[in-house]
């Protein structure tokens, strides 16, 4: 279990290596707008 536990620290330090969003950068995720917020206000 410890060897386990090594590897996956060793991977979370090489990625942090990258900088914070560089682990999430393939894994974006853009929420569509709904309509109602994407028309200008008349007003």
């Amino acid at each position: 279990m410890k060897k386990a536990a090594d590897i996956i620290s060793k991977l979370v330090k090489a990625a942090a290596k990258f900088g914070a969003g560089a682990t999430s950068a393939s894994f974006g995720y853009q929420p569509k707008t709904p309509a109602c917020l994407r028309e200008k206000d008349a007003d």
